[in-house]
């Protein structure tokens, strides 16, 4: 929310050929529930039976690296330097200003299924393969 009430804000406001790029990161949004869903579910499938889930949770767990490694990317290599360009100094204190608590509003899902949660048991289950 932070990115698309500041920064993609100000960017749509004053540099026009970013309007494309916007639209997709802000649909990359919205996708990314569905995302955690499935990668969700497919921790299900893996604690149900570990054989038949074990391909399903790779598969989800490396569609969701892949698609958030590719959306941080187009941020980085495309957004910012056009932020840069085309933002002025007030724009930026305002997304400073917004950014300030900088913390990512999955980590604090309030509902048992949340993405702390998620990663976690991940994380375990990774730990767990090495011991």
């Amino acid at each position: 929310p932070k990115e698309e009430l500041t920064l993609f804000r100000c960017l749509r406001e004053r540099s026009p050929e970013s309007l494309a790029l916007i639209e997709l990161l802000q649909d990359q949004h919205c996708q990314g529930a569905a995302d955690l869903q499935a990668l969700q579910a497919a921790l299900q499938a893996f604690d149900a039976d570990q054989a038949a889930g074990q391909a399903i949770l790779r598969e989800a767990v490396e569609a969701y690296a892949t698609a958030t490694w590719q959306h941080m990317e187009a941020e980085e290599q495309t957004i910012m330097p056009l932020a840069s360009e085309h933002l002025t100094a007030a724009d930026w204190e305002e997304i400073a200003t917004a950014f300030e608590s900088n913390e990512d509003p999955r980590l604090h899902l309030e509902d048992e299924g949340g993405f702390a949660e998620l990663m976690k048991r991940l994380m375990d289950l990774e730990s767990e393969k090495r011991a």
